[in-house]
């Protein structure tokens, strides 16, 4: 009996603590990473607007070689969607929610079961090159947000964000040096 309410006592005091550490840690994690790509507005906007062409540079498929997507059709324009599915990296969808001429372009990612983010990117033309602004922000529920206090997801996002925008730099200057200029997707 008496070891029963110790473990109890145990189970109610680890209980109490991941609320407590839910109470006071961040609910909603933000990032923003930004790039110069010596590429046309249009060429860059079309590139991440087709998301057939997210396999060139997406960070989590040059990370992951078990990542099997799914297009849309068209795989294009707001409410173009993709699916995947991974050994590593599970399941999801990530679909276009807004497009704002080439400006910018919002979407939303799904994780089965794991809920979801949002993301957008900014194309802001400079002279020859277009300066690429690529954002994240995701809501963790409470309790499950005092895991923010062990695990720098920031800084992650960070580094997968990077790593995306020097992968779309390097695909889309290269693709736009051998055949120029893409046509616009509508």
């Amino acid at each position: 009996m008496k070891v029963l309410k110790i473990a109890g006592a145990v189970l109610l005091s680890i209980v109490a603590l991941v609320l407590l550490l839910g109470a006071i840690a961040p609910k909603r994690v933000e990032t923003v990473r930004s790039i110069s790509i010596n590429a046309s507005q249009a060429a860059v906007f079309q590139t991440v607007n087709n998301l057939k062409d997210w396999e060139h540079w997406s960070p989590w498929q040059a990370n992951d070689p078990t990542i099997q997507p799914v297009y849309s059709s068209p795989a294009a324009g707001v409410n173009a969607y993709y699916t995947w599915t991974s050994k590593n990296s599970g399941t999801g969808k990530l679909t276009i929610t807004e497009v704002f001429g080439m400006d910018s372009l919002n979407t939303k990612i799904e994780f089965d079961g794991q809920g979801s983010a949002t993301s957008g990117f900014r194309f802001t033309p400079s002279g020859k090159s277009t300066f690429v602004s690529w954002s994240f922000a995701s809501d963790f529920p409470f309790p499950f947000n005092a895991m923010l206090l062990f695990q720098d997801f920031k800084a992650t996002m960070d580094k997968d964000y990077d790593q995306g925008l020097a992968l779309l730099k390097q695909y889309v200057e290269q693709r736009e040096t051998t055949i120029g200029i893409p046509e616009v997707l509508e």
